[in-house]
């Protein structure tokens, strides 16, 4: 049971890293004016978020939740359209 837990964790934090770094790369091609200040600044919430954050699960969530989920609404024209 421990080996499949640590399994579990090992593999949401690979998963957690993959979302920071699509982020990362998302963040960067968007504000090309400020491009490095801007990743850069989610770069370091994300270091102070992993280190005063108490609580394993406590990290976890916050490193997913500054990468946000994909977008729920898209708007095109004034108009805002579900998406899925």
């Amino acid at each position: 049971m421990k080996m499949f837990r640590l399994l579990a964790w090992l593999l949401a934090w690979i998963v957690a890293i993959l979302c920071s770094a699509w982020a990362f790369g998302a963040i960067y091609y968007d504000f090309p004016a400020v491009r490095q200040m801007a990743a850069g600044i989610f770069v370091l919430i994300l270091l102070v978020a992993v280190i005063f954050v108490r609580g394993k699960l406590l990290k976890l969530a916050a490193v997913f939740a500054a990468t946000g989920r994909p977008a729920a609404r898209k708007i095109a024209g004034g108009v805002v359209l579900k998406s899925g």
